[in-house]
């Protein structure tokens, strides 16, 4: 054998054992890495950069109500936030939230809790710091949009309902609202499951899937005809978010991010990168997205097993109409120490608030 054929050998031997070296580092050693959760002691307050921290307590969910912020950690206990002042409110625990959803004023939330087969709704009430219960077997709450003596709720015998509360006046007096002013009509038979309920405007409402590896669809409820019809049909990783007015919602999905008009009508088309759930928020003048910057696998997302670090992007409204958004993107990239996966984004005061997934906190951004 020549000297140089035994040279290529050689180096052929040495490249092969460094790639397999470098294969094992990166693989085992040194595997790359999707954004992990994070603990730090922390303070509310201003963090840099028109980003605040709004509660230290890991959260199941919150609401604005005016300059107050009101969060739920995910033990149950109620906290609210002025300025840089957080302090508890109520210390009932609660196991398993599995939902925050705020009435129009702030003024309360309905709070569902315990296991999937055996969920539980309650209401807290922000001017008597108190929970009351609200009937049994329910799978689906929402607040009527323009009353907050009012919800509607579908029921696991498939009814739903439109339930009148006793007025909030008269709820320090009461210990629960089954009293004597509860109200309770039916609108319509439905067969299905494992919805979320959203009433955005006083017409209509929505029965939506939630948000899965599988196709999932959206219904419409016309609530003075009580009849319903498909809004939006099988889409993977299906999420809406409502405008203050009800009239109009962007649709998040793997298919795509658009805006559609209450008729199920595609106004126009957000060109980014199709997002994840709970990801988008809408308000008066803007359109808020984060949006992934390396893809995520759409079931570990949901079940944690895996996090998202984004990036948020701007659309703003020419007069607030959503057929004349402004294709110009902004990008608001968040101060400070990253990785952010940001979820339930809201819009109010000239902030943005949104969780970070990573340590499951809340935070708020100056628009």
């Amino acid at each position: 054998m020549s000297k140089s054929l035994k040279a290529i050998i050689v180096l052929a031997i040495a490249a092969l054992t460094i790639g397999a070296g470098y294969w094992l580092y990166i693989n085992f050693i040194n595997p790359p890495t999707t954004p992990q959760p994070v603990t730090k002691t922390e303070q509310v307050g201003a963090v840099g950069g028109g980003l605040a921290l709004v509660s230290v307590h890991s959260l199941a969910g919150y609401w604005v109500n005016g300059i107050e912020t009101y969060t739920i950690s995910d033990t149950g206990e109620v906290y609210k936030t002025v300025g840089n002042k957080e302090e508890q409110v109520t210390n009932q625990t609660l196991a398993d939230i599995r939902s925050v959803n705020a009435s129009a004023d702030g003024g309360g939330a309905i709070v569902s809790f315990g296991s999937p087969t055996q969920e539980t709704f309650t209401i807290f009430d922000v001017k008597t710091k108190s929970w009351q219960p609200l009937p049994a077997n329910i799978i689906a709450a929402d607040w009527d949009p323009q009353s907050a003596d009012r919800i509607m709720y579908l029921g696991n015998d498939g009814s739903l309902r439109l339930y009148t509360l006793n007025p909030r006046t008269q709820r320090a007096e009461l210990s629960s609202y089954d009293g004597n002013n509860k109200k309770s009509s039916e609108l319509m038979r439905i067969n299905i499951q494992d919805v979320q309920l959203e009433w955005p405007s006083a017409n209509n409402a929505y029965l939506t899937e939630k948000p899965s590896n599988q196709p999932s669809s959206s219904w419409q409820i016309d609530i003075a005809k009580k009849t319903i019809q498909t809004f939006v049909k099988d889409e993977v990783g299906l999420s809406l978010a409502w405008a203050p007015d009800g009239s109009w919602v962007v649709k998040s999905s793997d298919q795509d991010n658009a805006v559609i008009n209450n008729k199920g009508q595609v106004v126009t088309r957000l060109n980014i990168d199709p997002t994840l759930p709970a990801k988008c928020a809408v308000g008066s003048k803007n359109i808020f997205c984060a949006v992934p910057k390396q893809t995520a696998r759409l079931e570990d997302y949901l079940k944690r097993k895996t996090y998202s670090d984004d990036a948020l992007i701007n659309f703003s409204l020419l007069l607030g109409v959503s057929d004349k958004i402004n294709r110009s993107l902004t990008y608001k990239f968040i101060p400070g120490i990253g990785p952010w996966d940001v979820t339930n984004l809201k819009i109010a005061n000239g902030k943005l608030f949104f969780v970070n997934r990573l340590n499951n906190k809340l935070y708020s951004l100056d628009l």
